[in-house]
């Protein structure tokens, strides 16, 4: 039992984390390749209407807006999710 407790505290000591495309777009605006406004502005015209809609919501940006308001702009925000 020891020895497979070493082993995992040797994989977990040796761990890097996986860069992913994400790390990759941070690393564009740390290195002034992009702005955070430009990558902003690219995330926004390839998402859905609905994948922003529910970003939005996941992230509490709609909860200080009335329903009418955001009916102007064709949200829903009844629950939190659409």
């Amino acid at each position: 039992m020891k020895d497979t407790n070493l082993n995992q505290a040797n994989l977990f000591h040796n761990f890097k984390p996986v860069k992913n495309s994400r790390d990759f777009a941070y690393e564009l605006i740390d290195r002034t390749y992009e702005t955070h406004e430009s990558l902003l502005r690219a995330c926004l015209s390839y998402m859905s209407t609905d994948d922003v809609t529910d970003m939005l919501k996941t992230n509490e940006c709609l909860d200080c807006f009335t329903e009418a308001y955001l009916e102007e702009f064709g949200i829903r925000n009844k629950g939190n999710k659409s």
